[in-house]
């Protein structure tokens, strides 16, 4: 005689095949997404992973590339200066661009190493601290900034705080082995909760549930730097960001003609800036409230301070290489990809390309002695590339 499931026994199977049923659904989702959409995986940012790539500071405070010997006798000495753009937050050390910038060169037989002394929240007044108190020794030939939005709108938020010389970062050659921690980067390695949570927030800003509005006591992030129209901010409020921001280069830029430097400068534009395309503006930005154009900003800001000062677009080569490709880090109009960082890159390696001295084969037992200084190159700010040939000391005007 067949035996008779109970209501109770039957309620509890149709229950564990609900479960089951789940977890496969659960499991391809999540295979699914790592094999199609990989970027929701490996989202790991903490103090010692960035993306899920190792930091990977230097006893000599830089990300990567330490101040050795070979540094210091390159002919072409570049320091990056700047905050997590140029820091690289999402990828890892031998994708940012002062690393690939360093790779360019030596592919085109230029003898230069590049120190990236960038690292997250710098404003450009810490920036030159950095550089007058623990880099003047490698004696730079080049100090190049990528200048970010929020170096804009720290500007202003910090303009009555005295400048402050950041803390050494400390070395961290093991991450934290804590459960807690090693628990919280396995959720993270899970591309399925970041594909939920990603766009659920797209979804709401779509909606209008959320807004962009920053906040006018202290307006981080990149909006300011645009001119963002707000009801309850002061108009005048990134017009006066923008003239804080130039005499912080003013102030870098006498620095670096006390140690020999030439002062190269550029804008990073945020993605949903590059054009008018909607995949560039998943976070759905009101472009109608942008009323200024940061690269022109920072551009005339540099020629009225120093005809010398080289600026180099980046906004026409970004917005030409999105439509192949994405430039950002998933769900981050600020941070760039390995793909945005190799075209900054590029862009800067073009102004060194034509006259910079190269590298010949019995360069290592010349290195003790850094190349000669010569005449810098004027009025710079312009799309081509130029010669800068010239190393030494920019001459104020």
């Amino acid at each position: 005689m067949k035996r008779m499931l109970t209501p109770a026994l039957k309620l509890l199977w149709q229950q564990r095949i609900a479960l089951i049923t789940a977890l496969l659904l659960l499991l391809v989702g999540e295979l699914t997404l790592r094999t199609l959409a990989p970027e929701y995986t490996n989202r790991v940012y903490d103090a010692y992973y960035t993306g899920g790539h190792p930091i990977n500071t230097s006893a000599d405070d830089t990300r990567g590339r330490p101040l050795d010997e070979s540094a210091r006798n390159a002919n072409v000495r570049i320091l990056a200066l700047g905050d997590s753009v140029s820091f690289g937050t999402g990828v890892a050390e031998s994708d940012t661009w002062p690393r690939q910038l360093e790779a360019r060169l030596e592919n085109r037989a230029v003898d230069a190493a590049v120190l990236n002394t960038s690292r997250p929240g710098l404003d450009l007044d810490q920036a030159r601290l950095l550089l007058e108190d623990r880099f003047t020794e490698y004696r730079p030939t080049h100090v190049a900034v990528v200048v970010s939005g929020n170096m804009v709108s720290l500007a202003w938020i910090r303009q009555h705080d005295e400048p402050r010389l950041p803390d050494v970062q400390p070395q961290r050659t093991a991450p934290d082995a804590s459960l807690k921690s090693r628990l919280r980067r396995a959720y993270h390695q899970f591309a399925l909760p970041g594909f939920l949570t990603i766009n659920i927030e797209r979804f709401t800003y779509a909606i209008g549930l959320r807004v962009h509005n920053v906040d006018p006591q202290a307006p981080f992030g990149s909006l300011l730097a645009y001119g963002y129209r707000q009801n309850d901010l002061d108009p005048g409020t990134p017009a006066e960001a923008w003239s804080l921001l130039a005499a912080q280069i003013d102030r870098l830029n006498r620095s670096c003609n006390r140690i020999g430097a030439k002062l190269l400068l550029a804008y990073a534009p945020s993605e949903f800036a590059l054009n008018e395309n909607w995949i560039n503006n998943l976070k759905s930005v009101p472009r109608a409230r942008l009323t200024l154009d940061p690269e022109e900003q920072l551009s005339l800001s540099a020629a009225r301070i120093d005809p010398s000062v080289t600026f180099i677009p980046l906004h026409q080569a970004l917005a030409d290489a999105a439509h192949k490709d994405g430039l950002y880090i998933l769900n981050d109009y600020t941070h760039f990809n390995p793909r945005g960082h190799s075209v900054i890159a590029e862009r800067f390696s073009e102004h060194f390309g034509a006259s910079t001295q190269p590298l010949t084969a019995d360069a290592s037992h010349r290195r003790s002695q850094p190349a000669p200084a010569g005449q810098p190159a004027r009025a710079q700010s312009s799309d081509r590339s130029d010669s800068p040939g010239s190393t030494g000391p920019a001459g104020r005007r």
